[in-house]
């Protein structure tokens, strides 16, 4: 299954703040804001990484970028290695192939999956670039 139907309800509530900073927000209705201190001695965290989904490394996924690489057996280093890099060479598919990447690496019966084997956590890296850009920064325009 594709993920793709699968429907997950979530009965422990929460509190999602979608601005950046805020820390009001909270995962669970149980749980305190981001603004009050964690008490790790009651509140055990059982999590997992969820890397390589949103923020591409090709040590994570590999499979982005051996394509644009020489491989190991020569001396030349490298130059596809990391996002920017690796959206200049993917060129006019670049849209559709990290549409098809988000689409099929994590899927929401992972997350349901995640829920299932206990976990309570899922650290899910973000890159700065996607809240706040900076004046001279490289970029690709939309």
């Amino acid at each position: 299954d594709s993920g793709s139907t699968f429907i997950y309800n979530n009965t422990l509530g929460g509190n999602w703040v979608a601005i950046p900073f805020n820390d009001s927000a909270k995962c669970q209705d149980d749980s305190p804001p981001l603004s009050k201190p964690w008490d790790y001695l009651s509140r055990r965290i059982y999590g997992v990484n969820l890397g390589g989904w949103i923020v591409l490394e090709p040590f994570i996924v590999p499979y982005l970028f051996e394509k644009f690489n020489p491989d190991e057996t020569t001396d030349t280093p490298p130059t596809v290695v990391d996002e920017l890099s690796l959206s200049t060479a993917l060129g006019k598919d670049l849209a559709s192939t990290l549409e098809e990447h988000y689409k099929a690496l994590i899927t929401e019966e992972d997350f349901a999956q995640i829920a299932a084997a206990g976990l309570n956590w899922v650290w899910l890296p973000v890159g700065w670039w996607m809240i706040e850009t900076w004046e001279g920064e490289l970029m690709i325009p939309k």
